[in-house]
């Protein structure tokens, strides 16, 4: 599967089955870290719903931003984040914390291969390493906002949908916003008729 596909699949898990089955398929959610080193080998449902909470407001705002901080007249950059999202923060390796933040330090770009002459300029491409399927489903976030590409979630289905104009949407097809409105117009009149 590609990075892609994983998180697609990692964002449509609804149950503590589907998560052990997507766990089960990917291998290692966390990579094993010096600091942490038993934090790859469990992962909480109440976590796992948490970490797509953080996937998916990384899709719609881009990297996290952070807040300068002073603590014991220290400097530092705390994050803003939603508050039940900190505690999967405060576990975080230095590789994940760059890729929350838009800072990866895992991309390598080197040549391509094949030159046609000494005197061409080489073709670049970039390759990211990942050691996990968290970091696999961060790249994916970082590189689609280093396109410009940005997401939202529907309001009737709460599939997540690419955003395409710069109109805003709260829908992601006709058909949501279809029922959505029949929805309203069903409970607008239940209400008058009272």
């Amino acid at each position: 599967m590609s990075a892609y596909q994983i998180r697609e699949v990692f964002l449509d898990v609804r149950t503590p089955k589907e998560a052990l089955d997507f766990l089960g398929f990917t291998g290692y959610f966390r990579s094993i870290d010096d600091e942490f080193p038993k934090r790859h080998e469990s992962l909480s449902w109440s976590d796992f719903r948490r970490w797509q909470q953080l996937i998916v407001l990384l899709m719609r705002k881009g990297p996290l931003r952070g807040i300068p901080t002073v603590e014991n007249g220290r400097g530092g950059t705390g994050l803003s984040v939603p508050s039940p999202l900190l505690p999967i923060i405060g576990e975080l390796s230095l590789t994940e914390f760059h890729w929350l933040l838009g800072w990866p330090d895992q991309i390598v770009i080197q040549p391509l291969p094949e030159n046609p002459s000494p005197d061409w300029r080489h073709k670049l491409y970039a390759v990211i390493y990942v050691h996990s399927t968290l970091e696999a489903i961060l790249a994916t976030v970082y590189i689609d906002s280093l396109n410009g590409l940005r997401y939202e979630r529907c309001l009737q289905c709460q599939k997540i949908f690419k955003i395409r104009s710069k109109h805003p949407r709260t829908y992601c097809t006709q058909k949501c916003a279809w029922i959505a409105g029949t929805q309203r117009r069903r409970k607008a009149a239940k209400e008058r008729a009272k």
